[in-house]
């Protein structure tokens, strides 16, 4: 099993000597500074996720005027997306399940209803700050994970402050972490697997 660790997508910045001249400091600065921006730029996904959140906002808006995106879930089996939209007083949630991105609008299915997520009146999210998409989560899973099975992905948070729940299968159980949705840190949750499977029943002998 490997050891936890905690992996960081970060860019080190590096200082230059000062036997270096003006000119080849403001070379390297200049690389570091494109290095950072380059990372910095957000996956495609995630850019294609906050345009079609737009979309969805606009639905969502036709049933309560004061909608407020509070949470993305996504099935990574079959590709459906829910976005989950509470009013703002947050007395109940809209949830709204948009089965791929070229679905039209009136194909989305849109149900009203109560949830955890109603009773908390707070900010809803931002979603055209988000740097990583659900692909690069899916990576980062199954990579740290190694042979894991993505069984559940969402998107929760305030504002800009926005945060992936994967969920991963492995034969001991369901093992969890979370991604920064602007740094793209990594952190694998320390709880045990939330599913134990059941364990095999010992073989009868045959009586001689």
């Amino acid at each position: 099993m490997k050891a936890a660790v905690t992996i960081s997508l970060c860019i080190s910045v590096v200082l230059l000597i000062a036997a270096c001249s003006v000119a080849s400091a403001g070379l390297a600065d200049n690389k570091s500074e494109a290095t950072v921006a380059a990372v910095n730029q957000p996956d495609a996904d995630a850019i294609a996720l906050a345009v079609l959140s737009d979309k969805v906002v606009v639905r969502a808006r036709e049933t309560f005027a004061d909608a407020v995106l509070k949470q993305v879930g996504i099935n990574t089996e079959d590709g459906r997306q829910v976005f989950r939209f509470t009013d703002e007083a947050a007395t109940q949630v809209i949830p709204i399940t948009v089965a791929s991105d070229s679905s039209a609008a009136d194909q989305w299915q849109v149900h009203i209803g109560v949830s955890p997520l109603t009773g908390r009146p707070r900010p809803g999210m931002l979603l055209h700050d988000l740097k990583i998409g659900p692909s690069s989560v899916v990576e980062t899973a199954t990579k740290y994970w190694e042979g894991c099975n993505v069984t559940g992905l969402g998107l929760g948070g305030e504002g800009s402050k926005l945060v992936w729940h994967v969920f991963c299968g492995l034969p001991r159980g369901v093992v969890r972490g979370s991604v920064d949705g602007r740094t793209r840190v990594f952190t694998p949750s320390n709880a045990p697997p939330s599913r134990i499977p059941p364990t095999e029943e010992p073989k009868r002998h045959k009586k001689q």
